[in-house]
């Protein structure tokens, strides 16, 4: 098992030993249930989520959860970060901002109490969620805005780095691997 494996288990094993803490996995779906329900009766939040039946919206506020609950390090949290991004993009396109975030965590709040909740799981799990604001600060840009131009030009630069890096790896492995391109004499 490779150190990134390690990692994972660890992450994976903090977001767990709390869905323990909360009275195990069924104790946990049943107030994401609540929570997602709540989201589903009030007028403020629910028309951003009609196009998904409950199932779907139980899906997508788990997913939602799992990336505040996971204990990351920076490089996997943009990872996770990028993903709900992809994820909630037309809600952020419909107009979610933080204003419907703060609607969102209180919804969450309040179930987790409807839910018999410890008072110090529940800070716990507000906390935790109360991490993914940027995003809604933002509209899901994790190009932050209070970035000079200067940083903003080199997070693009990098990027570009990647991106091209990734690209010209996929040709080769399309070409047959780093040893299948041949120079031109």
């Amino acid at each position: 098992m490779d150190h990134a494996d390690m990692d994972r288990q660890n992450m994976s094993y903090y977001k767990d030993a709390l869905v323990e803490k909360v009275g195990g996995q069924r104790h946990y779906d049943f107030a994401v249930i609540n929570y997602c329900e709540r989201i589903r009766k009030d007028h403020r939040v629910k028309f951003f989520f009609a196009h998904l039946d409950l199932r779907g919206l139980i899906r997508l506020q788990k997913d939602f959860l799992d990336g505040a609950l996971l204990n990351l390090p920076m490089a996997e949290t943009e990872i996770v970060m990028g993903y709900l991004v992809m994820k909630y993009q037309i809600l952020w396109q419909m107009g979610m901002d933080e204003a419907y975030f703060n609607i969102l965590k209180a919804h969450l709040v309040e179930a987790l109490r409807d839910c018999w909740f410890d008072e110090k799981l529940v800070k716990l799990f507000d906390k935790h969620y109360e991490s993914l604001r940027p995003l809604f600060q933002n509209k899901g840009n994790l190009i932050s805005p209070k970035k000079t131009e200067k940083q903003v030009a080199v997070d693009r630069i990098q990027l570009t780095a990647t991106t091209t890096s990734r690209t010209k790896n996929t040709l080769r492995r399309q070409a047959g691997g780093a040893t299948g391109i041949q120079r031109r004499s």
